[in-house]
């Protein structure tokens, strides 16, 4: 009797570990359906495609998401892992836009703004990297790094300003550059990582297309 009983319980156990087990894995199905489903929103708003495959954030190589032309321009989103372990990995979503104007090295970083990069930005000012536009709000929300702030305010116009503006500096924005050919924009978290991170950075990619045609209206 007492081996049909544990009988009965560890054939429990099994089923139990088997049902969590299988919890998880659809759990993980959901996820990277949504995952892709996320990625192909954005391809077909603009017309580029998903790469074949799966989408990776486990690699430190880039792994190429979405490929092809938007307004004309070369544009390829990726994403990567940086980190040895569980505790030190960041992965992150990117986009980068090629455009083939001559800038004469006019170089823009911008990020969000929190108190250590406050300090940052006193110190960067002495040097004179550390910009403000004189949009209050936008001086006050992000922190832009240019030595070129004629330019800087040309392509910060108030249509792009509006839209950045959306989104939440903390745990949303990443880091825009403009550096030589190059528009990219990137952010440290998965693009499902919740039901907001999606659609802030379909905002930062609106907000880029319309920073590459105020670029061209700079640099003709």
């Amino acid at each position: 009797m007492d081996m049909f009983a544990n009988l009965i319980v560890f054939l429990l156990l099994i089923a139990v570990i088997g049902g969590f087990v299988y919890l998880i894995y659809k759990i993980v199905l959901l996820s990277r359906k949504k995952l892709t489903g996320d990625f192909k929103r954005i391809g077909d708003k603009y017309g580029v495609e998903l790469e074949p495959g799966d989408i990776k954030y486990y690699k430190r190589k880039k792994n190429a998401v979405l490929r092809g032309k938007i307004n004309g321009h070369d544009f390829v989103c990726t994403t990567y892992c940086v980190g040895r372990n569980e505790k030190t990995k960041v992965e992150w979503t990117e986009f980068i836009f090629q455009h083939d104007l001559n800038m004469g090295g006019y170089h823009l970083r911008l990020t969000g703004d929190n108190v250590l990069k406050k300090m940052k930005k006193r110190l960067d000012a002495s040097q004179e990297t550390g910009i403000e536009i004189g949009a209050q709000d936008f001086d006050k929300q992000f922190l832009i790094q240019s030595e070129n702030r004629s330019t800087t305010c040309s392509i910060l116009n108030p249509a792009i300003r509006t839209q950045l503006l959306t989104i939440p500096v903390n745990g949303y924005f990443g880091t825009l550059l403009i550096d030589g050919n190059e528009l990219s924009y990137k952010i440290p978290h998965e693009l499902n990582h919740d039901i907001n991170t999606s659609k802030h950075f379909e905002t930062a990619l609106a907000a880029s297309v319309l920073m590459l045609d105020a670029l061209k209206g700079v640099y003709k």
